[in-house]
């Protein structure tokens, strides 16, 4: 009798990241589309849930973490420093405390159950953050890594951040 092999972990990382991209390229269409399937519709509920408005990114990190996968897979190692999905990860998740922390008529954890604002995870982060550090706290908290997030993801620094954020202002100005 002839035992099956596992197939090559190289093969798997493939595999695993076709069907990242696929879920990407399925769940950006439905989330375009004015009709969903059962199945989408499920999934999409989901996503607005756990990460409210920032189910609208989820197809990005999804092909985005799929492509890294198979060009792993095929030998052609993308050369992206650490931080980088790292602060795009802190974009993410500060970006969803700070969208749920927006005023809003609607009780925050009933926005989350309606999957709006940040979702439950944004509900969390929000709500750990304020009752920590109280309301202005939590502002500053979620404010400081935004920054660090677009600092980390961007790979630049403050200074060159200010520097291209007042040449923006001064062209605006300038029309």
């Amino acid at each position: 009798r002839k035992t099956k092999k596992a197939p090559a972990p190289r093969f798997r990382g493939e595999v695993i990241g076709l069907l990242l991209v696929a879920l990407a390229v399925v769940t950006l269409l439905s989330l375009l589309s004015v009709s969903q399937g059962s199945i989408t519709e499920k999934w999409l509920g989901l996503l607005s849930q756990a990460f409210g408005y920032g189910a609208y990114v989820t197809p990005l990190i999804f092909g985005a973490a799929g492509l890294w996968m198979i060009l792993k897979g095929i030998g052609r190692n993308p050369q992206i420093e650490p931080e980088k999905p790292v602060g795009m990860a802190v974009l993410f998740l500060f970006g969803l405390a700070m969208v749920h922390s927006l005023p809003s008529a609607v009780a925050p954890k009933e926005l989350a159950a309606g999957g709006r604002g940040g979702g439950y995870l944004g509900w969390l982060l929000s709500q750990a953050f304020v009752k920590g550090l109280g309301g202005i706290g939590a502002w500053i908290v979620v404010v400081a890594g935004l920054l660090t997030g677009l600092v980390m993801a961007a790979g630049v620094s403050l200074g060159e951040m200010a520097t291209f954020v007042r040449s923006m202002l001064a062209r605006l100005r300038a029309r």
